[in-house]
């Protein structure tokens, strides 16, 4: 049986999978992961371009290569690690063929970039860029939770802004076919724990100019309460978990709906 996914390098983070060392190849028995994610473990490679050749051959097809690494322009090394940038890793798969590109982009000086494996002959490149005033609205909840909060979309829309709206399986079912809505963006169920949403919302936020979070908005202080720590909404939290965790998260389970116009 394949195993699901590797974590590579995050030693801090739980589930199976293997905790590489640095230049080590992963096994032909436990090839044909549903997903490969690392971090900059990969800037300590000797040769960094054969290590990630060893990972991206050790997906199974339809999986995904997630990498959030360093930018050399904007962050500061250790001694001895590769100088990447963007560009670099952005075309690191350019030779080959059977992939898709869903992300390359810089986010606080890292270096985020997404490979599904499609194995035809095809290059696919879509990274996701943000829009010129660009909004997030986030609305967990049932179908009226999402028709209450979709009551917005015209007003943003005629101010010219770009509209993305996450939420869940039902509030996606139900805004499929809004106008007014760019981009859908689904936080499937169990995905991300209640008490996690405050970091995984903090860290969508950053992606956007702006963010509406109506989670919670009408059911009062106590469940509003769950987007606040140390009573803060949605501000600066500590022991915040780094971000990785939960664009990771987004990216295994996130399914677009409506294509970007």
């Amino acid at each position: 049986m394949h195993p699901p996914g590797w974590y590579l390098g995050l030693r801090y983070m739980q589930g199976s999978g293997l905790i590489a060392r640095v230049g080590e190849k992963i096994e032909a028995a436990r090839r044909g992961a549903q997903f490969i994610f690392a971090d900059r473990v990969l800037c300590e490679a000797k040769d960094w371009r054969a290590v990630l050749e060893d990972w991206w051959a050790s997906l199974s097809v339809g999986g995904c290569l997630i990498l959030w690494l360093p930018d050399c322009r904007h962050v500061d090394l250790a001694p001895g690690e590769a100088k990447l940038t963007l560009s670099d890793i952005e075309h690191a798969l350019d030779h080959r063929t059977g992939w898709h590109l869903y992300e390359a982009d810089l986010i606080d000086g890292f270096i985020y970039a997404v490979w599904r494996k499609h194995g035809g002959a095809r290059q696919i490149k879509t990274p996701w860029r943000k829009q010129n005033k660009h909004v997030l609205i986030a609305r967990t909840g049932a179908h009226g939770d999402a028709l209450m909060a979709a009551s917005i979309l015209p007003w943003l829309k005629d101010h010219g802004w770009t509209i993305s709206f996450i939420s869940k399986p039902v509030g996606c079912e139900i805004l499929k076919c809004d106008p007014h809505i760019d981009e859908l963006i689904l936080l499937a169920d169990g995905q991300v724990k209640e008490q996690e949403l405050p970091y995984y919302w903090q860290a969508w936020e950053k992606r956007f100019d702006r963010f509406i979070n109506l989670t919670y908005s009408i059911e009062g202080i106590n469940a509003a309460s769950k987007l606040c720590c140390d009573g803060k909404l949605l501000g600066l939290i500590k022991g915040q978990p780094t971000i990785p965790t939960y664009i990771l998260n987004a990216t295994v389970a996130w399914k677009r709906l409506a294509p970007r116009k």
